[in-house]
């Protein structure tokens, strides 16, 4: 499993068993499966972070309209 690897070098395996080559092992399959994990997460951990902030930003204007709402400032 590749660290740090770019989107675009991150791919799915196109094919694991190629005939005339030996059967396919289950560390085969495992490899297969995280490089596509790695490839999905990558895509997906800049949404989680711009989710992130968006909740954040929607949870301090609530505060805000909250505390002016109440008339404590």
């Amino acid at each position: 499993m590749r660290i740090g690897a770019n989107v675009e070098t991150v791919s799915v395996p196109a094919c694991i068993y190629r005939r005339g080559s030996a059967a396919p092992t289950i560390q085969s399959y495992r490899r297969a499966v995280d490089t596509w994990v790695e490839g999905i997460m990558l895509r997906i951990a800049p949404l989680w972070a711009l989710t992130g902030w968006i909740v954040l930003v929607a949870v301090n204007i609530g505060l805000a309209i909250a505390v002016s709402l109440s008339g404590a400032l």
